[in-house]
């Protein structure tokens, strides 16, 4: 209960930042909306642990499945956040890395939480 509390409540401190203009840096190309990565890094590990504790709820928690999961989480959201800061090929190789971190992500969920 108390997760499914703090996730908005994080979530609405960070977009706040936001509307507020303090969670973002304007660069004369592009405005890099950083609290958004923030709040990922600290709401979807939670998520995933919430969900991966329900996947388990029967049976003993696999540590080394959850903490893979959440590590594969948060580089997918922080090589988002450097693709965001390079140039525009460089970008790309981070954006990559990024899904196969998501695709790493997944098969987690679908095949070892599913069982």
């Amino acid at each position: 209960m108390l997760v499914a509390t703090l996730i908005p409540l994080w979530s609405g401190a960070a977009y706040l930042s936001i509307a507020l203009g303090q969670g973002l840096l304007e660069k004369p190309e592009k405005t890099i909306y950083f609290a958004r990565y923030i709040d990922w890094v600290v709401t979807t590990p939670m998520l995933l642990i919430a969900l991966a504790f329900t996947a388990m709820f029967f049976e003993k928690k696999n540590k080394t499945l959850i903490i893979s999961l959440v590590f594969a989480d948060v580089f997918m959201i922080l090589t988002g956040l450097i693709a965001d800061f390079s140039s525009e090929n460089i970008k790309y190789i981070w954006y990559l890395l990024g899904v196969v971190a998501l695709f790493i992500i997944l098969y987690i969920i679908w095949y070892p939480l599913r069982k």
